[in-house]
């Protein structure tokens, strides 16, 4: 089934002006996360636990982990048909760097409609990209249920984390990613949107994907 969102999440970007179409990939994003989310409850026998009191906390968090990894698997599927889709009729990238600053400009068009707005590194391996007003999490900030929210955001940043390292794999860059809303955008007159997944009005946060590339040791 994950294939299934994968295929339809890059489905969802635009052959001809190379940008994601918004109400098409917002509603197989919002199904994709219900769906990682369902499958992360399901028991072995195939049936799905009920709402539980506070002795299942632990085994929500460990629901929320196998969810986040789903998601990251989802999400590595559809960076690498995105990348291999935009580095057509490209030269391939000859070094690391190359490959991060097409993952920043070409990459990022391709799937955000617009180029990453900062890139930082220490030199050592690791790469900071960062997006002012990430639009594929409107809406995630500012729901007014704290637990929600967090979940969301979660869900969100294992989802789009997976579709960098996706990304970056298929342009040679092995890599762990790990992503960070740095700033909600949010104020007094905004705040407040409404409960649930799906997109809405509200400011894009700014977010920032660490991107640490595996080298050999030694």
């Amino acid at each position: 089934t994950g294939a299934v969102y994968a295929s339809a999440s890059t489905a969802a970007l635009s052959s001809t002006s190379g940008f994601v179409s918004e109400s098409a990939l917002d509603a197989v994003v919002v199904e994709l996360i219900r769906h990682a989310s369902g499958f992360a409850k399901k028991r072995p026998d195939g049936a799905v636990d009920e709402d539980e009191d506070d002795d299942g906390v632990h085994d929500d968090v460990e629901r929320d982990r196998e969810a986040r990894a789903t998601l990251e698997r989802i999400g590595e599927r559809i960076g690498e048909r995105a990348a291999e889709r935009v580095s057509r009729g490209l030269a391939p990238c000859a070094a690391e760097q190359d490959a991060i600053m097409r993952a920043c400009k070409e990459f990022w068009t391709f799937v955000h409609g617009k180029r990453v707005d900062k890139l930082k590194t220490n030199n050592k391996g690791v790469f900071v990209l960062h997006d002012d007003a990430f639009a594929a999490m409107r809406g995630v900030c500012g729901m007014g249920d704290e637990k929600l929210e967090a979940r969301a955001t979660s869900a969100y940043l294992a989802l789009h984390s997976g579709v960098l390292r996706g990304g970056l794999r298929a342009l040679g860059v092995d890599c762990v990613v790990t992503g960070e809303i740095v700033n909600t955008n949010l104020n007094p007159t905004n705040a407040g949107a409404r409960p649930g997944l799906a997109p809405t009005r509200a400011p894009a946060p700014a977010v920032a994907f660490s991107v640490r590339v595996a080298r050999p040791s030694g």
